[in-house]
């Protein structure tokens, strides 16, 4: 089954591979400038630095990207930097832009505005991925404001913003789908995390809600005149003063206060280091393998996302239900007594260089001890390409060459392409990488 990953993926690639790629600032001194002079499914690629800029699409379906499109190094999101300056919204789209308006790989941060600070979705209906969205304020939707908008909101994480409604999102007659989110420490008069106003019913899936903040109620979520939410696989812990007010259907979700629906729970969810940042998944957490990979809801069908918030497998292992929450663990279940397993703690390494490449790539890799390793290259479709290694290794450092062929030695065309290591028949981290010709 294809998954709107996949298509996604699949349609940017396209379109960068096929359309004028503008790079700021070497073509184009701003980001803005560089949109401009854009047309349809043209991609302004952005170089790493900070741009004073308040850019508007302007109704345009193009790609606005860091060097994250190029080369999924997640480094080029915070390094890649749009500055509101504190004089308006830091984006907006507000002329009729579709999903094929995409903004990726950024840092979005110090807007100040009535609408959206952050992010301004009127009227529109563009794909947001993989940015963070930080230290932005505003009347109505700190981080994001969708207004009449269905915006796709992926990868994102969302902190740090304050709203007097809707610290993070505002939602005003819209129905924007969250897979894959963080939304943490954000404020606001009502609705700290998300605000649902008036025929707002969005869909939240492996989203993760926490520390955020209201005055008079809803700190994670604020529901209200014939809104309410569809909450899949979701985590909603420490939000003041609660976690939920207002009608919500919820269901495999981990709730502080508990929360009525099919598979929920009301437990710690044990974050690694909440006062760090870090909200992956204790190894131990009662969160793991509690989601649901699929799930009918009113007569429409939601699906678990294939990868988490940072590119990993979901579910991990392969044949286990999903995590709740934004990050995958490398558990299928709650693990007991395993402190000095070596694999539960080890931090595998895995990337490839050069990347983009053409036609051979380096992949390396690192295993903590001596153990069963397999490497596999995908298309972008799934579909298992080449076998690179199959084989019993020594623990440290290892590479393996991909020359660009499939295992018939045909070379293969242009496009995103997935390879999965696999380590003592148990854990397994993915990446990307992109062959261009």
């Amino acid at each position: 089954m294809k998954t709107l990953f996949f298509i996604l993926g699949f349609i940017i690639l396209s379109t960068f591979l096929a359309a004028t790629i503008i790079n700021v600032p070497v073509d184009q001194p701003t980001i803005q400038e560089g949109i401009n002079v854009a047309v349809v499914s043209d991609t302004v690629l952005v170089q790493p630095g900070t741009y004073l800029e308040n850019i508007n699409f302007n109704g345009k379906n193009i790609t606005v990207a860091s060097l994250f499109l190029t080369t999924q190094d997640t480094i080029y999101i915070s390094q890649t930097i749009i500055d509101g300056d504190s004089s308006d919204c830091v984006v907006t789209f507000e002329s009729g832009e579709d999903w094929t308006s995409v903004l990726t790989g950024f840092t979005i941060t110090n807007g100040t505005a009535e609408h959206g600070a952050g992010i301004l979705c009127y009227n529109s209906s563009p794909n947001l991925e993989n940015i963070t969205i930080t230290g932005n304020s505003a009347l109505f939707g700190g981080g994001i404001y969708c207004g009449q908008s269905n915006a796709t909101i992926k990868n994102n994480q969302i902190l740090n913003n304050s709203a007097d409604y809707g610290g993070g999102i505002y939602c005003d007659n819209s129905n924007p789908s969250l897979e894959n989110v963080t939304i943490i420490n954000n404020s606001a008069i009502s609705g700290g995390g998300v605000y649902c106003w008036s025929n707002s019913n969005p869909t939240l899936m492996n989203v993760t809600i926490t520390g955020n903040y209201a005055d008079w109620a809803g700190g994670g979520i604020y529901c209200h005149i014939n809104s309410s939410p569809n909450l899949v696989n979701c985590i909603l812990w420490n939000d003041t003063p609660q976690e939920i007010a207002g009608p919500a259907t919820v269901f495999y979700s981990d709730i502080q206060g508990e929360w009525s629906g099919t598979g929920n729970i009301d437990e710690d969810p044990l974050f690694v280091s909440p006062d760090d940042g870090d909200y992956h998944l204790q190894d131990t957490s009662p969160c793991i393998g509690a989601g649901i990979d699929e799930i009918e809801i009113d007569g429409t069908w939601y699906y678990a996302p294939e990868f988490d918030i940072e590119g990993n497998p979901r579910p991990d292992p392969a044949g286990s239900m999903p995590d709740m929450g934004a990050y995958e663990n490398p558990y299928g279940e709650p693990q007991v007594g395993i402190d000095d397993n070596l694999f539960s703690i080890y931090k595998y390494r895995l990337n490839n260089y050069p990347n983009p490449f053409n036609p051979t790539t380096i992949i390396e890799y690192s295993i903590p001890q001596e153990t069963d390793v397999v490497l596999k290259i995908y298309n972008i479709k799934g579909q298992l390409l080449k076998v690179l290694v199959n084989d019993f290794k020594n623990a440290g450092e290892h590479s393996a060459i991909w020359d660009g062929r499939d295992s018939n030695d045909n070379q293969i065309s242009s496009g995103i392409y997935f390879y999965k290591l696999n380590v003592n028949g148990k854990t397994e981290v993915v990446k990307k990488c992109l062959l261009l010709k």
